[in-house]
């Protein structure tokens, strides 16, 4: 391959690189946007936590936890996947509640995810032990 050829090739790959970085942010920025309260963070999530469950499907993420915010129901929840992790994102709406609301939920681990993020901080809160 010439010198120009490959040239050529890396700016095109470089190109597409930068487009579906720019993509990623954007539907990020975008799904933030539509939701004024923002996504949760660890911190409004009491008992928070992760374990790793083996199903006949695949192993799977349970994470649980209860919402402090006592007025505060899940309207959304956005899972993404940037590379090796999976980015869990968790957007309430305000609600009349006479009782704190439960997160009980099971998320399909792919292979290669090494990590859990959580929130808009992308928090670790949970990562795969090395073999």
């Amino acid at each position: 391959m010439t010198e120009a050829r490959l040239r050529s090739f890396l700016s095109t790959v470089l190109l597409l690189l930068g487009i579906g970085t720019l993509g990623f942010a954007g539907y990020a920025l975008y799904t933030d946007v539509r939701y004024p309260l923002g996504a949760l963070k660890v911190a409004d999530v009491q008992g928070l936590k992760v374990e790793l469950a083996t199903q006949p499907k695949g192993p799977n993420l349970h994470v649980t936890g209860t919402i402090a915010d006592g007025t505060l129901v899940v309207r959304k929840v956005s899972l993404l996947h940037p590379g090796g992790a999976m980015w869990l994102k968790i957007y309430p709406m305000a609600e009349q509640q006479a009782a704190p609301v439960a997160i009980d939920m099971r998320v399909p681990l792919k292979a290669g995810v090494m990590e859990l993020q959580f929130g808009p901080s992308r928090e670790v809160i949970w990562r795969s032990k090395p073999e």
